[in-house]
């Protein structure tokens, strides 16, 4: 009799684990990360009992695990990465595009329209200083509008670097969280019992760590002192751990070696044009194939040399370019030319002055576009604008004004470039290739975004809770419990008639 009393109480403990076990997972159902458990069943058992032979002695629920797809979330973690590279290039070439706003009443176009426009008026009055002060404000306007660019490229630029930063310190946090659960887990799972929720949550942590780079997250055999095999999360980055059990390798963001910019006392210069690398604590470049973090470090580093990403870094030296070019061939007309001659006759001379710079001449392209500005001699005196050819200086002499209106048309104004051309094209060859650039990583950024979102949807129906299943589940253990009540009731009605009442008829 005993011996179905303990199977009554083993349906009893094991149903009543199967609705505790539903609880759960109906309280979790709008848990982030959370995955679907259940109960895994088997009979017990079987006793020999002489001349019976075998009899079976109830069940066990044995263990207690997460439904995950292993495949899925290799997949998923393949993917995303990918997704969140795509995404920042995309939200940072759209900046870019946005900056140098072509066509707007704020665009180099507009600019250099209301710029050569004044030269125009200048050559039908070249001695009247009303004509000639439009020039020198239009050139002023030109000039900040490129250094006000060249500013909101660098700034994005330097916050882009600062993202990087933040980013690789969520990547060292996050390994050592990663870590931190694998101790953990390892502990709890000493008896082979799985430590569910805290699997979920290191899943999570794993997850976000893809975010950021693309990694190769496995669980790997190991043998025990006492000889059992457990099994540890090994999390790689470029084929080198990043994790490995409960220890954690580090990842550093650093100024180049090949790059001539030196650091200054208490921080890394940030003019922009030093290349940054990512490496492990032993100083061995990380390589990253995909992720936010290499999204961040081709925004900063891109220069589009050798075929390489192009980005904020090519698109500000397309800018010095441009400001170099375009201050030396306006200056190289503008110095042959001839300035006003004093008409108030308090030069002996009484002629005009020759090479005359109108731009402050550039050494080199490095940070012209933010250096780019009117000469002191043109800030000085509107008279210094050379717009006559020959040395009289004469009133009415427009020839060299002339010559510079005609030279914004040479079609050789820039060359031996990437873009060439007369200043509009040059403009517009960058437009263009800021506009290619932006839909190509857009249509990267959707299509990634759409595959990555159909596996997190393919995952969820695997691993998500089902409230459908889980209250069948529920009504089954239910039910499972009610008959293994009704055995055990049964069961003791038989005992007390057996210790009670049989043997006393007749008494």
């Amino acid at each position: 009799m005993n011996f179905g009393l303990n199977i009554a109480v083993t349906g009893l403990m094991s149903a009543r684990r199967g609705l505790y076990t539903v609880g759960h997972n109906v309280d979790n159902t709008a848990t982030p990360g959370f995955s679907r458990q259940t109960v895994f069943q088997r009979a017990t058992d079987a006793q020999f009992v002489p001349r019976d032979g075998f009899q079976g002695t109830g069940t066990n629920i044995y263990n207690i695990e997460r439904i995950r797809d292993i495949y899925l979330d290799f997949k998923y973690r393949a993917e995303k990465p990918s997704t969140n590279e795509w995404e920042i290039k995309n939200r940072n070439l759209d900046e870019v595009q946005k900056t140098l706003a072509e066509p707007t009443d704020a665009s180099f176009r507009k600019y250099l329209d209301d710029f050569y426009k004044s030269w125009e008026d200048l050559t039908k009055n070249p001695g009247d200083m009303s004509f000639r002060e439009p020039v020198r404000e239009n050139a002023r306007a030109f000039a900040k509008h490129v250094n006000e660019v060249a500013s909101r490229l660098l700034k994005q630029q330097k916050d882009v670097l600062k993202e990087a930063f933040n980013a690789v310190d969520q990547v060292n946090s996050l390994a050592t969280q990663i870590a931190d659960l694998n101790k953990q887990i390892f502990m709890s799972e000493t008896d082979g019992r799985m430590a569910n929720d805290l699997r979920d949550r290191r899943d999570m942590m794993i997850d976000k760590l893809a975010e950021y780079v693309d990694i190769n997250a496995t669980e790997v055999d190991m043998k025990t002192l006492d000889g059992k095999e457990v099994k540890v999360m090994d999390v790689s980055v470029g084929g080198i751990s990043l994790v490995n059990h409960i220890y954690t390798s580090e990842i550093k963001l650093v100024p180049s070696e090949n790059d001539p910019t030196l650091p200054y006392p208490g921080g890394p210069t940030l003019d922009g044009h030093e290349a940054y690398v990512l490496k492990w604590s032993n100083d061995t470049e990380v390589e990253l194939r995909s992720g936010m973090t290499k999204g961040l470090m081709d925004l900063y580093n891109g220069s589009g040399e050798n075929n390489s990403f192009r980005g904020i870094r090519f698109y500000r030296n397309k800018l010095d370019e441009f400001a170099y070019g375009y201050v030396n061939e306006f200056n190289r007309q503008h110095i042959i030319g001839y300035t006003l001659r004093d008409l108030e006759n308090t030069n002996p001379s009484n002629k005009g002055e020759t090479n005359i710079h109108f731009f402050e001449p550039l050494a080199n392209q490095h940070q012209a576009a933010l250096n780019m500005k009117l000469s002191d001699k043109i800030e000085e005196s509107i008279t210094n604008i050379a717009a006559a050819t020959n040395e009289a200086g004469d009133p009415e002499d427009n020839g060299n004004a002339l010559a510079i209106i005609k030279q914004r048309e040479n079609i050789k104004f820039f060359t031996g470039g990437v873009s060439e051309g007369t200043p509009e094209d040059f403009i517009k060859s960058v437009v263009s290739i800021v506009g290619v650039d932006k839909q190509q990583s857009n249509r990267f950024y959707k299509t990634q975004s759409l595959l990555e979102h159909n596996l997190d949807n393919q995952r969820q129906q695997v691993s998500g809770v089902s409230l459908n299943e889980e209250m069948g589940d529920m009504v089954k253990f239910q039910k499972v419990y009610t008959a293994a009540a009704k055995i055990l009731t049964t069961l003791d009605q038989l005992l007390d008639v057996t210790v009670n009442r049989l043997g006393m008829v007749g008494r």
